[in-house]
């Protein structure tokens, strides 16, 4: 299941402006998590490669600094708002 607990232990460890594919990495083997049930959200086209470079799923915000339009383009889920993306993550549970 996915809940705030494990994006707090996480987003601790990450540069706030951008995650390489190194920290990644780092992280799947730190938190001994499977990638194929790891989602990664970000906000823009490169934090998409990340995690499909680490074969997880991409979550992508439009309301970061990357518009919406641009994002769409990566074919992958774009959420609108914060309240959209808790939505999102509570269906899941």
């Amino acid at each position: 299941k996915y809940g705030p607990k494990n994006f707090v232990a996480i987003k601790q460890d990450l540069d706030p402006l951008s995650i390489t594919l190194e920290q990644a990495l780092e992280l799947i083997l730190k938190y001994n998590l499977n990638p194929q049930k790891t989602i990664l959200v970000g906000d823009t086209e490169h934090d998409y490669k990340v995690a499909q470079s680490i074969g997880a799923h991409t979550i992508l915000v439009g309301f970061g600094h990357i518009h919406k339009e641009r994002l769409l383009k990566t074919e992958q889920t774009v959420i609108d708002s914060v309240q959209e993306l808790e939505l999102f993550f509570k269906y899941l549970n």
